[in-house]
């Protein structure tokens, strides 16, 4: 149960103080993080000091925002400390997401496609390992210029010293 709440809840939830004081917390808990929730509530009785612990809470308009936890167990009550984190959820799936899309997009490319450090294959696409007949777990972590013909490796070499980054043809 919330014994205490400060005046931050109503901004981040939308309920008053009052409205919360003395109910039971997991009333406001996204139904599919009651297990792991539960789970961080028997760590705190076993005295076990909680950090970045993350649930979704449910605010008075019915939105979910996601809450991040460090909480201090102190004999039968338990101090804890808790602020939105929504934006930041957001903004991991946003770019897990976008990183998806470039990986499908890489991968759905006929051409070979390596992005690399200073040469070094750090991915490819399918495309590569085709031209290459290379498999994709042996490209990666190969030192890129042994597959470059010296037609174009002068021209690598020096895009690779000037931190070139945009897409370029060699052969």
């Amino acid at each position: 149960h919330f014994i205490r709440v400060n005046q931050e809840w109503e901004r981040v939830l939308g309920y008053r103080v009052g409205d919360l004081e003395n109910r039971n917390f997991l009333e406001f808990v996204h139904h599919d993080d009651l297990t792991v929730t539960r789970e961080a509530m028997a760590k705190l009785a076993g005295q076990e000091d909680l950090f970045n612990f993350t649930n979704r809470f449910r605010c008075k308009d019915g939105s979910y925002r996601f809450i991040e936890w460090r909480a201090t167990p102190q004999g039968d009550l338990v101090y804890a400390a808790a602020r939105d984190v929504t934006g930041r959820m957001d903004a991991e799936a946003a770019l897990r997401e976008s990183e998806a899309r470039f990986k499908a997009l890489h991968n759905a490319s006929f051409g070979g496609i390596a992005i690399h450090d200073r040469g070094l294959i750090l991915d490819c696409n399918q495309g590569l390992t085709a031209i290459t007949g290379y498999a994709q777990d042996e490209l990666i972590g190969m030192d890129g210029l042994r597959l470059i013909s010296p037609k174009s490796l002068d021209l690598v070499k020096e895009n690779i010293a000037a931190q070139y980054e945009k897409p370029y043809d060699v052969i």
